[in-house]
């Protein structure tokens, strides 16, 4: 009623904004999604976003090669199981370690999807029994903790699982502030994070994690830039609307750049004038093009 000629939406709730979305198109008001994947008959333009499973995917991968010869031991936080975020992250991160095991066993997977499948197994027996164990992998997740994506909530998490897992070597955390508060508790515990347990996050890439990385005390993170997230929307308005921009082929989901920020590297991924990590190129891809790009690979 207001006449807007375009809207950004990050819903809370994905499902009840379907309607307020399909309203919005059907008065002419093209619906830019933000944060969030949307079901495939919600008519976004499309929808911005890190790809959370691959946050998480390669997140995994460093901690694969780290731990090679290694038992791993670990303990997973989520902001909460059953949210599709935070269970992607996870899943990811499994699978990175599974891909990356599978390397060093000299008998690698024919293609990544078979280790997504294999980690989806895994996890969903994290889900339904709180824990797995697989001799194959020789790795483990022995108990999960909720942490509400808050610094509080992942100290208290980690608290909770090292008073009756001890002798794990890794937490892995969802997020930047759930990986703080294990920092923590692994610290109150009267051990050493980055030598008695590693803390691992699938993402965000906060400043204030920069320091742990320095450090070491935590082992790694997933690029996840709000500015990007931010940033992308606004220049697709301004594409479509003053550059004539046809937006009718863009995918449902267009995922952002992911990348692992580590001790070594986490000075590239420094921006001074930002509160997380610095905004990365990103090219904007309809389905032809992305369908083209995988029959050549």
């Amino acid at each position: 009623t207001a006449g807007y000629d375009a809207i950004i939406l990050n819903p809370m709730d994905v499902t009840a904004a379907a309607a307020d979305v399909k309203r919005a198109v059907e008065a002419g008001i093209p619906v830019i999604g933000a944060g969030v994947d949307f079901a495939e008959d919600v008519p976004v333009v499309t929808s911005i976003l890190a790809n959370n499973y691959f946050g998480g995917w390669e997140s995994g991968l460093y901690m694969g090669d780290f731990f090679k010869d290694q038992h791993i031991k670990a303990a997973a936080i989520l902001g909460m199981m059953g949210h599709t975020i935070d269970e992607s992250r996870i899943n990811g991160m499994i699978a990175g370690i599974l891909y990356k095991r599978a390397e060093q066993q000299g008998n690698p997977y024919s293609c990544q999807e078979d280790a997504y499948l294999e980690a989806n197994e895994l996890f969903s027996e994290l889900r339904d029994k709180g824990k797995f164990s697989s001799d194959k992998w020789d790795f483990e997740i022995v108990a999960q903790g909720q942490g509400d994506w808050t610094n509080e909530g992942g100290l208290a998490a980690a608290e909770d699982i090292i008073a009756g897992n001890s002798d794990i070597n890794l937490i892995m955390a969802a997020c930047d502030p759930m990986g703080a508060g294990a920092i923590k508790a692994i610290k109150n515990a009267g051990l050493t994070p980055g030598k008695d347990i590693y803390v691992a996050c699938a993402a965000d890439g906060g400043k204030e994690m920069f320091p742990y990385l320095e450090s070491g005390e935590m082992l790694v993170t997933g690029y996840n830039s709000p500015n990007l997230n931010g940033s992308a929307a606004v220049d697709l308005i301004h594409m479509m609307f003053e550059e004539g921009y046809d937006a009718s082929n863009l995918p449902a989901a267009s995922d952002l750049p992911n990348g692992a920020i580590t001790k070594e590297n986490w000075k590239e991924y420094e921006d001074p004038d930002l509160q997380y990590c610095k905004v990365l190129p990103f090219e904007w891809k309809t389905i032809d093009q992305i369908r083209e790009e995988a029959q050549s690979k």
